[in-house]
């Protein structure tokens, strides 16, 4: 993973600039009914109101008189103890036609990761905040400060509203354009390559992208999901903590133990990228209980898993086998350098039963 805290300043914008990107307007396709009111909790005031005038200030939404629809604010406390402040869209979700801008599907692309070895992870800060609305929706979205109940317009893209995703990406799609080694899924993009330079010239050209169009970047993040680490850092986080005489540790064969689980875990991952070329294994096991199945390729002569299956209740002959192969779609080959093992003789026939009904 590289360090991506650096010269952070030289490619973030200021969110007070808007996005160049205009969003395509959204059509009604049905009859808006105005929503009952309920009114924000008492101990969310206070933020409430101080939030949505740093709204006003930083254009996100503008003073109006009787826009065209009045939504409820929904104030819910994050897990870092911000407030999440955003507009309740079920009522005018019913009335709106979908942006069918479908996703990215990570299998879809998962083997174009097989080959690379240096990954970043960027991340569009308050993306939904910063996409600007076609002028012809703002007025579908208004609101009422919690005390004052001054009226204001959303002039950005609502978060929970149906269309909000699709057009989201597609403003993703517009920035990174035909740029290769890399992903998106929303505000989520995925950087890769096999060298340090060529993944960092990649890197810098997809950060200037958005700097073009006046998307603020979050302050780089750089992630490598290992589970259960936090678990492991716990005795060492007490290490170097501020209150050492409270939180003493003393290294034992335990901590020693976890921290070579650690170092294991940083090396071994545990699921392995899929070679396209490569065929695959499947090894299952069903019961009474539960059917389960692992996709796996074998490399360096050994067996890695790339992906697990669990279904309970399915002993049934004739629906596990064809279960099993859905869910492992989009890797098989569908040849027949694929290999079954089965520890069911269920699963065989279920197997030779399916093959029957292709035929």
């Amino acid at each position: 993973m590289l360090d991506l805290k650096n010269d952070d300043n030289n490619y973030v914008s200021n969110m007070k600039r808007d996005c160049t990107i205009i969003l395509l307007g959204v059509k009604l396709v049905g009859e808006i009914v105005e929503p009952k009111y309920y009114p924000v909790a008492p101990n969310f005031i206070d933020e409430g109101e101080a939030m949505i005038d740093e709204w006003e200030y930083l254009r996100i939404a503008k003073k109006c008189t009787l826009p065209l629809v009045f939504l409820n604010l929904v104030a819910v406390r994050k897990p870092n103890g911000q407030l999440r402040l955003c507009l309740d869209c079920r009522p005018i979700n019913r009335c709106l036609n979908n942006y069918n801008q479908v996703p990215l599907r990570l299998k879809d692309k998962i083997t174009r990761l097989r080959y690379s070895k240096i990954y970043s992870v960027l991340d569009i800060k308050n993306f939904y905040l910063q996409s600007n609305l076609h002028e012809n929706n703002m007025n579908w979205f208004g609101f009422a400060k919690p005390r004052s109940r001054e009226e204001y317009l959303l002039t950005r893209l609502p978060f929970g509203a149906k269309p909000s995703t699709g057009l989201a990406q597609s403003v993703v799609n517009t920035v990174l354009g035909s740029s290769t080694n890399c992903m998106s899924y929303n505000n989520d993009i995925i950087v890769f390559r096999s060298d340090r330079s060529g993944h960092e010239i990649i890197l810098n050209q997809i950060r200037q992208s958005f700097r073009n169009v006046n998307l603020l970047l979050n302050e780089n993040e750089s992630t490598s999901f290992i589970r259960n680490i936090a678990v492991l850092e716990m005795p060492f986080a007490k290490i170097v903590s501020n209150r050492p005489s409270k939180d003493k540790v003393e290294w034992s064969n335990e901590l020693n133990q976890k921290f070579k689980e650690i170092i294991k875990a940083l090396i071994h991952l545990t699921l392995e990228i899929p070679d396209p070329l490569k065929p695959y294994e499947i090894y299952t096991d069903s019961s009474k209980v539960t059917s389960s199945a692992m996709l796996s390729q074998r490399h360096n002569g050994l067996i890695k898993p790339v992906v697990f299956f669990k279904k309970r209740n399915a002993f049934i002959r004739d629906s596990v086998y064809p279960g099993i192969q859905n869910y492992f779609r989009d890797y098989l080959n569908r040849t027949d350098s694929d290999e079954f093992h089965f520890d069911s003789k269920n699963l065989k026939k279920g197997r030779r039963h399916s093959q029957s009904n292709d035929c």
